[in-house]
């Protein structure tokens, strides 16, 4: 029992790690951003991660972050998940998400309008 609740509380903290990157880097978007190399890479590596196989979408990047976080909150209410990665994976995306969230809002270069 108390191993369940230490998973569900692990990947709850993950969800809402990954729900903050998924607020900072659609702000850096909307404020016209452009997203550097490590940026995609870390996103790509989300995306590998929960969604193995499928590509990143080039109109919103970091819709990846929500749909992440959507899975791991089904799985820490209890809801049976088609596919949730192992552990050392989701270290992985929590440390890729942790960079993501860490990013000043306000940095790198601007798309031209």
């Amino acid at each position: 029992m108390w191993e369940e609740q230490k998973q569900a509380d692990y990947y709850l903290h993950i969800s809402r790690t990954l729900q903050e990157a998924s607020v900072k880097m659609g702000l850096r978007s909307a404020l016209g951003y452009v997203f550097t190399p490590e940026e995609r890479k870390a996103l790509a590596d989300i995306q590998e991660i929960f969604f193995p196989g499928q590509a990143l979408s080039e109109d919103a990047p970091h819709a990846v972050l929500g749909r992440a976080s959507g899975i791991l909150t089904d799985a820490w209410a209890g809801v049976s998940a088609a596919y949730l990665p192992p552990v050392n994976e989701l270290r992985i995306a929590e440390n890729a998400a942790e960079q993501l969230r860490n990013q000043p809002v306000h940095c790198g270069e601007r798309r031209s309008k």
